[in-house]
């Protein structure tokens, strides 16, 4: 299992002041994922659209210069990946860096540093904690525009010697209900979606599929089943493709989502509020009131049962099974004890037991 900070890494709430940091909500976080031994993944160190407003700017307003800049993110990085280093596994160093027609996004990165801020961010992370896995994250990874320049920024920094662990590709449903049909076709698409695991696949070996939202526009019954058979055919195209080591579903309860920059006293009243911001998208695995939609239990039934792995086998006259079953933990039981194991897709799998 794991484990995404997401809220509480964002660089104006965890860095709201020049020279001063607030750990309180990353801490608890991580805090809960050790505590329920997960994979923890900092999302994120790098993203515009939660940059603390005095980041890119002097004393009268104005961009700082690139040096300037490079110092307070190499500042910024080196902090927050020095102080979880070992607790935080992974990292999605930048965020959403491209646009639909494959431009890099207008940010004070791109403005003050060009296409250099992606190396640096990389940079100056894997300086700060060489053991944790770096990550690319970004989304409408199979529209032509975006898919180029995902590529070139692979490229570039492959190129340059930069280590990058795994690729993340971001598949939110956010389209309006009107517009759902037309706008599914590429998207759902499993030939274009293998075309583009293939592609980055060539480029990275590991893939992840990232902040997942299937929409059900209400809590309408149909509406309801619709997105759990979203879930079930994307989720089994997903993990049928060989490269994919991960899939993180987004939000998990209804009424909770994202709003676009707000105010805490906005943020404390539209809970709940499933017409404003990402909640119009129903997209969460629990309504408002925490009762499970079937998108949950198709999740659960997927994990627990079609993706499970349990035999009853007999040993050879050399006292050996040989099975063939889902990557993961598993204990044997025989009438001279119990034995637990692992498998795993970067290993031989010939697993010895001995019991008294």
């Amino acid at each position: 299992s794991s484990i995404v900070a997401e809220n509480c890494m964002k660089s104006e709430i965890i860095h709201p002041e020049e020279g001063r940091y607030d750990f309180t909500l990353s801490d608890k976080f991580v805090e809960l994922g050790e505590a329920n031994d997960m994979f923890i993944i900092g999302h994120c160190l790098v993203w515009h659209s939660q940059l603390a407003p005095w980041f890119p700017y002097d004393e009268n307003g104005d961009y700082v210069t690139p040096e300037v800049l490079k110092a307070r993110l190499k500042e910024h990085i080196t902090t927050i990946v020095t102080r979880y280093k070992g607790r935080v596994h992974g990292w999605d160093v930048v965020n959403e860096a491209i646009i639909e027609d494959g431009s890099y996004r207008k940010s004070p990165f791109y403005d003050i540093l060009g296409e250099e801020f992606i190396p640096l961010a990389f940079q100056y992370a894997h300086e700060a904690d060489p053991d944790a896995e770096l990550y690319l994250n970004d989304y409408g990874m199979n529209v032509p525009g975006r898919r180029d320049t995902y590529v070139k920024i692979i490229n570039d920094l492959k190129e340059r010697g930069i280590r990058i662990d795994a690729i993340g590709m971001q598949f939110h449903g956010f389209l309006k209900r009107e517009n759902e049909y037309e706008g599914t076709r590429q998207r759902y698409d499993p030939q274009e979606l293998y075309k583009h695991m293939n592609l980055y696949a060539k480029l990275v070996d590991r893939l992840q599929v990232t902040e997942i939202t299937f929409p059900a526009y209400s809590w309408e019954e149909e509406d309801e089943q619709i997105q759990a058979a979203l879930l079930e055919n994307m989720y089994s195209i997903w993990f049928s493709h060989p490269n994919v080591e991960q899939i993180i579903y987004w939000n998990l309860v209804d009424g909770y989502a994202h709003l676009w920059r707000v105010d805490e006293e906005t943020l404390r009243r539209s809970l709940g509020n499933m017409t404003i911001g990402e909640n119009y998208y129903h997209g969460g695995l629990f309504r408002h009131d925490f009762s499970p939609k079937p998108a949950w239990f198709k999740l659960k039934e997927l994990l627990e049962k079609t993706w499970h792995t349990e035999e009853t086998l007999c040993t050879d006259e050399n006292g050996c099974i040989r099975f063939r079953g889902f990557y993961g933990d598993y204990q044997a039981e025989t009438e001279n004890g119990t034995a637990v194991f692992k498998l795993s897709s970067k290993a031989d799998n010939q697993i010895h037991v001995t019991l008294d």
